[in-house]
């Protein structure tokens, strides 16, 4: 499996990355959505974005914006929001900018229960929904 981390917090890029590390995924991050478009562009087997929203240089708002685009819908990669915002304010900033969240495969709050998270991914990858 290999994994992108998008968080501009290093701490819970860490955490991920050590965790999916542990479960012999090859994992990628990135410090805000800018990043993760290049990595994106050039990284076409990424099975799991992890999300963050609220990033500095291009938020994860901004990021998914980009990744609904004609040019990502080829891509096969799996999209799990992990934030501290609550879903409900998530799911009504994304109406309010026009976000259809037609990549989103899964919301998750933090703080994050990885085995739990872990689950959820195993979970999209296997059934592909």
């Amino acid at each position: 499996m290999k994994v992108l981390v998008i968080d501009d917090e290093a701490i819970n890029s860490m955490v991920l990355s050590h965790f999916f590390e542990d479960r012999n995924s090859a994992v990628l991050i990135a410090r805000d959505g800018l990043e993760a478009l290049k990595i994106l562009k050039l990284e076409t087997d990424i099975d799991i974005v992890l999300l963050d929203l609220n990033m500095p240089v291009m938020d994860g708002y901004v990021l998914m914006k980009h990744l609904e685009s004609d040019f990502f819908n080829t891509f096969n990669f799996k999209l799990v929001v992990v934030s501290a915002t609550l879903e409900s304010d998530f799911h009504e900033k994304a109406k309010q900018i026009g976000l259809t969240l037609n990549r989103l495969n899964f919301f998750m709050g933090k703080p994050i229960n990885l085995d739990y998270l872990y689950s959820v991914v195993v979970k999209l990858l296997s059934n592909g929904t």
